[in-house]
């Protein structure tokens, strides 16, 4: 919810609202000495107001003009030491050690007051604004020495680990992964692998190594895997074994006579599934795990087989197995 407000100034004859109640031409008993005493007091009040704000500005203006004087006559005291100052961050401006130049603010010098490059308000000669100074150029100075501090840190880093980085380029490469250094601008400087970031130091160089490690052995993994799938399924086919079944033999480390020989006696016990004694067919269709596992297992030794563990260690697993045994 909002409101409305007219400013009409006063005497102001304003009929063509249409409406008295805005309007000062209308006469009604009272109300015009009323509105007139009510103006007289504000156009008072306001003068009050006026009055008292210059006497605070001309205060605050004594004020300026006697700190002023204070400071001329303390400038030839203070001088000496606010130049000091001024050639430390002259000083300070000069090239560093690792080349870098650090650009420093200057203090110029007026009659009444002092300015620092940057900084807006004027100074008086004196004690507050001497210390001030000085703890800025001592605050520069650290800074500065820190900076220097990480460049040549980072500079000794850089001879001692980047050629250990460096090194193993061609594992990295060999996995397709991007190597990138990266030079930081006050020390700090990385080596990039792919999305992981290293700092140029032991701890950085142990995880590079760790996380290639690893890598390396997900994909040796993986190639023997690869291959001994391939092993498996040659010898499978060698004599013409189940696609169906072939699961059975997933992952195993079993040499290849032993896996050709359980695959035969798997294939020999299908063939003989009528011999079967009606004990072992009940295991086998219509028990549990334990006793269709058994089922297995002996059915398989009549055959010369069960020599190497199978891949049958789940429900379905088993009843496929169990299932083709018992033909």
């Amino acid at each position: 919810m909002g409101y409305d407000y007219w400013i009409i100034p006063v005497d102001y004859h304003a009929s063509y609202l249409g409406t008295d109640e805005y309007d000062s031409s209308v006469k009604e008993a009272g109300a015009t000495s009323a509105n007139k005493e009510v103006a007289v007091g504000n156009r008072r009040r306001h003068a009050d107001l006026l009055r008292a704000q210059e006497a605070e500005a001309d205060r605050l203006y004594r004020i300026k003009l006697d700190a002023e004087a204070a400071s001329r006559r303390r400038r030839e005291e203070f001088l000496p030491q606010l130049q000091e100052v001024d050639r430390g961050l002259a000083e300070l401006s000069q090239p560093q050690p690792s080349g870098r130049v650090y650009y420093q603010p200057r203090i110029k010098f007026g009659k009444s007051t002092f300015s620092v490059d940057g900084y807006c308000t004027p100074r008086y000669y004196c004690r507050e604004e001497l210390a001030k100074v000085r703890e800025m150029l001592r605050f520069r100075k650290d800074a500065v020495a820190g900076d220097e501090a990480k460049i040549i840190a980072d500079a000794e880093a850089q001879k001692l680990f980047l050629p250990r980085f460096e090194a193993l380029k061609p594992r990295l490469h060999q996995l397709g992964w991007s190597f990138k250094f990266q030079p930081g601008n006050f020390g700090g400087s990385k080596v990039w692998v792919e999305e992981y970031s290293f700092d140029l130091s032991e701890e950085g160089l142990t995880r590079l190594k760790l996380i290639l490690t690893e890598r390396e052995d997900e994909l040796a993994e993986a190639e023997r895997l690869a291959n001994n799938e391939e092993r498996i399924k040659r010898l499978l086919d060698e004599v013409d074994f189940p696609e169906e079944l072939r699961f059975i033999f997933d992952e195993s480390e079993a040499t290849n006579e032993e896996i050709r020989k359980e695959a035969q006696a798997i294939l020999a016990a299908n063939e003989a599934a009528d011999e079967l004694d009606n004990e072992t067919w009940h295991e086998l269709v219509h028990c549990g795990y334990a006793r269709r596992y058994a089922a297995i297992k002996r059915t398989l030794e009549r055959f010369g087989g069960a020599n190497i563990e199978l891949n049958i260690g789940s429900q379905s697993g088993s009843r496929r197995l169990a299932g083709f045994l018992a033909g």
